[in-house]
């Protein structure tokens, strides 16, 4: 089954981000899409030869740290390494990322909701609201940020540990937030905390003989994905110290209210001239109507 799912979130990419697949050489015209060109060809030249000084970017001489001025999309850029050091061009690479995100998100999400349902139909329609919702289109050009496939596979690997209480699945858990840290660091954190949530309530209804198994397989994995982070932060603390920090009143022009939940970008053709009124870039975040309708079905009593 998994073949088939594969197959038709395959086809929906293609079909949601008609004519990327027929245009590899072309990017949007973005400023981000750019960076992240950028971004990959920086750590296909430096990653195998210099490692050690792989975050001073050559971007804004002298100034050390540059790459961690953003997001390194670190984990993104050591999978185009090998395909940018064969001579593929970095824009070919770039779109198989972007295009291939689409997929394993969905595929992801799938792996989680039949694990959870025990059903085919409703973990393809759950892939589906996850991969192709309105809020990844608004930010196509952003690469961390479609890059979330991690998320859905360490909540199923943490149902998992909680379910038989076994040690790989909860240091599988953390390697996936490791792997989601890599891919955006924006993520990790969302989903480091979303954990520490829903793992609560999880262990206290767990069967007791798994409790505490569960529990310690679960901070084994966090231990792994905290070795993991640490030494990832360190360029970022060292840019913090040179640039400081983001302001409160920039916190709060990002941040986002009820009202951004409902809003989606202008091109989308179903609520664009509808809803985009209601939020701006970085505040669209409309879930869509399928997944509004099934939130509603599910919270009926």
């Amino acid at each position: 089954m998994i073949r088939r799912a594969f197959l038709l979130f395959a086809v929906l990419t293609v079909i949601g981000t008609w004519p990327q697949a027929v245009r590899w050489a072309s990017v949007p015209d973005n400023v981000d899409s750019y960076f992240s060109l950028w971004r990959l060809g920086w750590i296909a030249r430096q990653l195998p030869s210099e490692p050690g000084r792989l975050f001073h970017g050559n971007m804004f001489h002298p100034e050390p740290y540059t790459l961690a001025y953003s997001d390194a999309v670190l984990l993104e850029g050591a999978v185009a390494t090998p395909f940018i050091r064969a001579g593929v061009p970095v824009v070919y690479v770039y779109n198989a990322l972007v295009l291939g995100s689409f997929v394993a998100c969905a595929l992801a999400m799938f792996v989680l909701a039949r694990h959870l349902t025990g059903a085919v139909l409703p973990a393809i329609l759950a892939g589906i609201v996850f991969a192709f919702a309105p809020y990844r289109f608004d930010h196509y050009y952003h690469l961390e940020l479609l890059w979330a496939m991690w998320m859905p596979l360490a909540l199923w690997m943490v149902h998992r540990t909680i379910d038989g209480g076994r040690m790989r699945d909860g240091v599988a858990a953390g390697g996936l937030v490791a792997l989601q840290i890599l891919s955006s660091i924006y993520y990790g954190v969302f989903l480091s905390t979303a954990l520490l949530v829903f793992a609560i309530p999880l262990l206290a209804v767990a069967p007791k003989e798994y409790r505490w198994r569960g529990l310690r397989a679960l901070a084994a994995g966090g231990l792994l994905a905290l070795g993991i982070a640490v030494p990832y932060v360190s360029p970022y603390q060292h840019a913090r110290a040179a640039l400081g920090e983001r302001s409160a009143d920039t916190a709060l022009l990002h941040s986002a209210g009820p009202l951004h939940y409902l809003a989606a970008a202008p091109e989308n053709r179903l609520t664009g001239r509808l809803t985009g009124h209601l939020g701006r870039h970085e505040k669209r975040l409309f879930p869509g109507f399928v997944a509004l309708a099934l939130a509603a079905v599910a919270l009926w009593p």
